[in-house]
């Protein structure tokens, strides 16, 4: 996913942590626990998920 400039990729156990893809992303538009929705416009989401060492493991799109 584009973030501004920046790519974010997740990578299981080298993926990106909360730190780095909330200083490149901003805020999500909604958090619940590890999973966290951006939204894009358009009606178009992504969803993170982050696994319980707060690494990044997969992103998914999602309509509203």
């Amino acid at each position: 996913m584009r973030c501004g400039n920046d790519i974010i990729q997740s990578g299981g156990r080298s993926g990106p942590g909360k730190y780095e893809v909330l200083k490149k992303c901003g805020e999500p538009a909604f958090r619940q626990g590890n999973t966290w929705v951006y939204d894009e416009g358009d009606d178009h989401r992504k969803v993170f998920i982050f696994n319980s060492s707060g690494l990044l493991t997969s992103i998914r799109d999602a309509g509203r």
